[in-house]
């Protein structure tokens, strides 16, 4: 690695962890104030930042505010499993030793108490709700019967619907599927979840962009950026002060946050266990 500059992962999302792992070339396309995302030839995504928040597909790198402005979209990446090199800017980004691993919570494998539960829900939605999406309520008895096909007609939609990296379609849609993963034995214990997860994965990748098709995926798999996590954790068992969990959602994303939350809101809204809301 010499004249290579080096500089150290604090911590690795770990769906982008999976990434390096399997995937080799890739290329720069986008540069923020606040980090870079990377494409890979297979289409996963990565987002390199020096901001704290932890996510699957987010690689914290303190270090890297000072060459953002250098970096430049189409630049060539390779990628290995500890290793991503920037060799046209002389520049290493190297796991290390101190190199954590993020993962969310399982919060199915915390117990639940049902009344505190709805009141936190009752009580978020007027702060995060909107009536944006116009998701009609008879969704709902599409999930206690079972009918997937139905339920991917009336959100096939939203898919790719609005505008930016992460649509507002997308965001809605992400924490649809991560209310259905976390609560599931709550909300619709017979709806066969990981179908309407695939299909729905299946379509992000050819209707929509490639990072919210990789953040779909992600929340198929039940994760997300922590924020939304932390969000997740006060819904379930009241840890963590709601004013900053409002201000972390706020920060993530232009209305990402709390698009995403309007998705995990209405999913419990359309359950029978939320009948009275």
């Amino acid at each position: 690695m010499a004249g290579f500059e080096i500089l150290d992962i604090a911590s690795i999302g770990h769906c982008a962890a999976e990434i390096l792992q399997n995937d080799q070339d890739a290329a720069i396309i986008g540069v923020t104030s606040t980090g870079i995302f990377i494409r890979t030839t297979t289409d996963n995504i990565l987002y390199l930042t020096a901001d704290p928040h932890c996510g699957p597909l987010t690689i914290n790198i303190p270090a890297i505010t000072s060459h953002l402005k250098s970096l430049a979209v189409e630049t060539q990446v390779k990628l290995s499993p500890r290793v991503i090199s920037l060799e046209e800017f002389q520049l290493k980004l190297q796991m290390g030793a101190e190199t954590t691993v993020w993962e969310p919570p399982d919060l199915r494998q915390t117990p639940l108490d049902l009344a505190p539960f709805k009141d936190r829900v009752e009580m978020i939605k007027p702060d995060i709700f909107e009536d944006k999406f116009q998701i009609d309520f008879e969704l709902g008895q599409g999930f206690r019967s079972n009918r997937v096909a139905y339920i991917l007609e009336k959100l096939t939609p939203l898919i790719g619907c609005g505008e930016g990296l992460t649509p507002s379609g997308d965001d809605f849609i992400c924490g649809i599927l991560l209310a259905l993963y976390t609560w599931e034995k709550l909300l619709f214990p017979k709806f066969p979840r990981e179908a309407l997860s695939a299909q729905i994965c299946d379509l992000a990748q050819r209707k929509t962009t490639a990072l919210s098709a990789n953040l779909i995926a992600c929340a198929a798999r039940g994760s997300a950026d922590e924020r939304i996590f932390n969000c997740l954790a006060w819904l379930h068992i009241g840890f963590g002060n709601y004013v900053n969990i409002l201000k972390e959602l706020q920060s993530y994303g232009s209305s990402s946050g709390f698009d995403t939350m309007q998705g995990i809101i209405t999913a419990l809204s359309l359950s029978p266990a939320f009948s009275t809301y």
